[in-house]
């Protein structure tokens, strides 16, 4: 709820500060998907050394498991859908670009310069060329947009395989025979401890990121959204928006998706344990390591938006239905800025 008002915040904020919105539309976006891009990039640079190390740590406990049969659909569906949305991007950014150049250089009165303004915090206009400046905005917003992808691909990727990880372990719990000699509880209880420790460096490198890319998506919705409602007679302009949307959306579930599966398979541990006989082990030093395992098994993974919202499935659906209402409750929003 808080990232929710946050963003609403800023979206009236935002629109209630620029005039003829429609006219200025492809600089707000623009400016938007820059500002997440550049806020991305910050993120990966400075946590680069981190990100490098959980990229080894996790390859290392991956390809010494058999967690990968947990991978197979997830990671098909994930991939055929980035796929997806990669050409839908190429589509919808070049068709856009290229159908403005199109039809201005074949109206009657071709215009060749463009008026830039920028209204926050100054009142301030500028004149640019036509197509130079379209060519410019094309390779930019792709290249920005692609970046955004190829980041979120990154945390997907690890949060895939973590959570397959935490599954294997919680299938391996659930299957192993406690009457037996304990050799081969110990090395669990310690690939445990040590995927617990990945999710944390996760958290830390990710968190704000996560928290810009909630804030900054549900913004650029809601002026996507808005752009629909107040110009419905531009049918290939809307089409372009609704895509960059449903590719929005898109990567916002599959965020939520994957962080609510680290947050079940880690329960499963925990479920997991309980079930067992663990407790009637003759080893006390097997004994108090299950019992603080159990402990921390209590308390479920989970990734955070920068600690304000937890990133599951929950989330996703919060923000869309807040989102909905936003829409349906703010006509004369609207109306003010058309």
């Amino acid at each position: 709820m808080l990232l929710y008002n946050v963003a609403t915040f800023l979206f009236v904020f935002i629109a209630l500060n620029i005039n003829h919105l429609s006219d200025d539309f492809e600089c707000v976006m623009l400016s938007g998907i820059i500002i997440l891009y550049a806020i991305k990039s910050i993120s990966v640079w400075a946590n680069q050394d981190i990100i490098r190390n959980l990229k080894s740590r996790l390859r290392k406990a991956h390809l010494t498991s058999q967690s990968s049969i947990y991978l197979t659909n997830d990671s098909r569906i994930y991939l055929i859908s980035e796929k997806i949305s990669t050409r839908l991007l190429t589509i919808a950014n070049f068709g856009f670009s290229l159908n403005a150049i199109f039809t201005n250089l074949t109206s009657d009165s071709p215009e060749r310069v463009l008026v830039y303004k920028i209204y926050i915090p100054f009142n301030y206009q500028t004149i640019v060329p036509f197509i130079s400046t379209m060519i410019w905005q094309m390779v930019i917003s792709f290249y920005c947009c692609l970046y955004e992808i190829c980041t979120s691909g990154l945390l997907h990727g690890f949060v895939m395989i973590l959570a397959s990880e935490f599954q294997l372990i919680g299938d391996s719990l659930r299957s192993f025979d406690y009457t037996k000699g304990i050799g081969d509880l110990k090395p669990i209880i310690q690939k445990y401890q040590n995927l617990i420790e990945i999710a944390k460096e996760l958290e830390s490198s990710f968190s704000f990121s996560n928290f810009a890319t909630f804030i900054g998506s549900m913004i650029l919705i809601c002026f996507t959204i808005l752009e629909i409602f107040t110009n419905q007679h531009q049918l290939i302009r809307n089409l372009v928006f609704l895509i960059f949307l449903v590719i929005m959306a898109n990567q916002m579930f599959f965020l939520c998706y994957y962080c609510q599966k680290l947050e079940t398979a880690s329960k499963s541990v925990a479920e997991n344990l309980m079930k067992s006989n663990w407790n009637e082990l003759k080893n006390p030093n097997i004994r108090m390591a299950i019992h603080f395992s159990l402990m921390r098994a209590q308390k479920p993974i989970k990734l955070t938006a920068a600690k304000f919202a937890d990133i599951n499935l929950e989330t996703f659906k919060n923000i869309m239905k807040e989102l909905t209402e936003f829409i349906n409750k703010s006509p004369q929003l609207f109306l003010n800025c058309q």
